[in-house]
């Protein structure tokens, strides 16, 4: 689809990769490298609503992980940027809004929910979280 408005970018946290970025409008994440290309590549996307975050790997350079209110969960390898997904997850709760890598262990991230609650994953086993954590409502 067309880019329609961004609503997240995030640059590569890798010193050999400090050129590039992804960015996220409506249901597409796009790739560039800023300072070769100077074009964004759309990533072949398969979410069905817009996405609300992307994050970059901080130890696996090449991953880039994207969520959505549509629930799937999204992992891409920039080395490949027209193929599909590396993988791609139903999170089993609705409303993604945010997905972060862990800093430290390159399989693992976690996602937080519109209704509170907090997810952690690892991509090689994308069957359930490992740990799902609900907020605490009402006086501690």
């Amino acid at each position: 689809g067309e880019a329609s408005g961004f609503s997240a970018v995030v640059w590569s946290p890798h010193a050999h990769s400090a050129d590039q970025l992804v960015a996220s409008a409506g249901k597409d994440v796009y790739w560039c490298n800023v300072e070769s290309d100077r074009k964004l590549i759309r990533l072949p996307c398969q979410h069905t609503r817009h996405v609300n975050d992307i994050s970059w790997n901080y130890v696996e350079a090449n991953l880039i992980l994207s969520c959505s209110p549509d629930s799937a969960l999204a992992i891409w390898d920039i080395r490949q940027p027209r193929a599909a997904e590396v993988s791609k997850m139903q999170s089993y709760a609705p409303g993604a809004t945010q997905a972060r890598w862990s800093r430290f262990e390159g399989h693992v991230f976690a996602t937080a929910h519109e209704y509170g609650d907090v997810k952690v994953w690892d991509f090689r086993s994308p069957q359930r979280p490992l740990v799902s954590l609900v907020a605490h409502v009402g006086p501690a």
